[in-house]
Formats: C-alpha cells, sequence, structure tokens
C-alpha cells in the first residue's frame, strides 16, 4: 500500500503553541485555549469555517490526550500535529514519496533531518523514530537552518539534485515548493502519511483530517494525471492482449480448418 504524503511548514515555536502546550493544559486542568486560537485567526473572508476548524481542533486534541505512550512519537503526536498545522496554514502533498524513505535507500540524506527528541517535551515518553512508521503516521522533521541547507545543496551539488529528482521523479516541483515556502517563512518541514487522501479518478472526494482548502492543489492533479495515464496504458495493454488473442484464434481456426479438409480428402468418398 503506497503513502499519501504531506509536508507541514512550522517551526517549533508553532508546534509548541498549536500543540504540545494544548496538550498539556488539556491533561493537566481538562481545558485548553483552542477557542481563543481559531477566533484569532485570519480566515481570509470565510469566517464560516470557523466553527467546522474549531470542532476538527477539538476532535484531534481530544485523540492526542489518548494517544499509546507504547506508540512511536511519530505515529501518534507527529500525526495530530501535522493534521492541526494544516488547520491553520498551506500544507504540500506528494503521493508516494517521503524524505525519510529516501533516507531507507540513502541515508547519508539524513545530515538534513532535525531530530524529534530535541523537539519533543520530556513530559511525552513515546520513542522517537524520526522517520514515517506506517499508514496514517507522522514522519521525519526538516528544521529551518537544515531547509536552507537543502535548499541551497539542490541549487548546487548535482550529487543532490539527482538524488532528489530520482526519487521525487514528477513529485520534485512540488517538495522544492514545499521547502522554498518554508525558506521564505523561516519554519521547517514536518511530514506526514494519509493527513489528506486524494481519490485521483474524483478529486472531489478526496477526505482530509485537516483543512482541505489549505493543501496546496498541484501535488493532487499529478496524482491525478499519473493515476489517469495508468489507466490508459493498462486498457491500452488489455486491448493489445485482446487482439493478440482474437489473431492466435483466427490461427488456430484456420489451422483446424485446414486439418479437418485434409481429413475429408484421406478418408472421405470419391
Amino acid at each position: 500500500m503506497g503513502y499519501d504524503v504531506s509536508y507541514h511548514p512550522i517551526s517549533p515555536e508553532e508546534m509548541d503553541k498549536l500543540y504540545f502546550s494544548q496538550l498539556k493544559l488539556l491533561k493537566e486542568t481538562g481545558k485548553s485555549n483552542i477557542s481563543e486560537i481559531v477566533k484569532q485567526r485570519d480566515f481570509k473572508g470565510k469566517e464560516e469555517y470557523e466553527d467546522v476548524i474549531e470542532e476538527k481542533y477539538i476532535n484531534v486534541m481530544d485523540a492526542a490526550i489518548k494517544a499509546d505512550t507504547n506508540e512511536p512519537f511519530e505515529k501518534e503526536h507527529v500525526f495530530y500535529l501535522a493534521v492541526v498545522q494544516g488547520l491553520f496554514h498551506p500544507y504540500f502533498y506528494t503521493r508516494g514519496t517521503g524524505f525519510s524513505i529516501l533516507i531507507e535507500d540513502i541515508p547519508s540524506m539524513k545530515k538534513y533531518l532535525t531530530s524529534w527528541q530535541d523537539i519533543k517535551p520530556m513530559e511525552i515518553v513515546n520513542e522517537v523514530t524520526n522517520g514515517i512508521v506506517e499508514n496514517y503516521s507522522g514522519g521525519c522533521y526538516i528544521g529551518y537552518d537544515n531547509v536552507v541547507k537543502l535548499l541551497d545543496d539542490y541549487e548546487n551539488d548535482k550529487e543532490i539534485k539527482n538524488c532528489i529528482d530520482e526519487y521525487y521523479e514528477q513529485n520534485s516541483v512540488t517538495f522544492i515548493k514545499a521547502l522554498n515556502y518554508a525558506k521564505e517563512h523561516k519554519v521547517g518541514l514536518v511530514e506526514a502519511t494519509e493527513v489528506i487522501e486524494p481519490n485521483p479518478l474524483d478529486l472531489k472526494n478526496t477526505t482530509t483530517y485537516s483543512n482541505l482548502l489549505n493543501c496546496d492543489i498541484e501535488g493532487a492533479l499529478i496524482y491525478e494525471e499519473t493515476a489517469f495515464n495508468q489507466f490508459a496504458n493498462a486498457l491500452k495493454k488489455e486491448k493489445e492482449l485482446g487482439l493478440e488473442k482474437n489473431e492466435e484464434k483466427e490461427e488456430n481456426e484456420k489451422k483446424d480448418n485446414s486439418f479437418v479438409k485434409g481429413l475429408k480428402n484421406l478418408f472421405g468418398k470419391h
């Protein structure tokens, strides 16, 4: 099963404000500042979404306070963090191309990571893996300094550029776009899976745990185009296979007819 990967630009300070501090408040007092945070946000003329965003935010944090301490930090808290980020900020989608998956094949790319161990509050005891665990999971974090370094190396180091382009292929445009957004806003990049799940055959039926309006559409359109191309190629091969079978059938029928005619000539009446 492939991953629906998303990249979420956010700083450690914003992580604390939107997620870790709210988690601590909920655990200690049963209350949070969620309503105040939502009211402070600019929804750019779409204030009617406030109630929807607040409800989603509350639901995510309700799940977060019940997080299993035996699960990896990324599986629980980084996933919820990515969902919360997407409620308020732009995020970027790429089908099946996670940076932490690239690191599994090319370990030297690990130098661009910022360990969650350096960000995770001490009271959260979940083990850190710094990568995608499975579907519906958070992944690695590329901190701001490493975002800048990775972009610089992508521009000036042919080996790094080839590494990114060969792995991400058509998705490299979106990944670089996410990095540039993070650099421009002086934040890092959180990786996650299945925060958003596009339906490539009907993007209107895309589902998300976060805010669909904040997802950059380019990656989903690339996925749609790729899926349609694959579907068209499969149909073409199926038709070609069908033609080959029909031609083979016709050839066999000709041989059968010749054989029957031969038998008649041999054993028929004279």
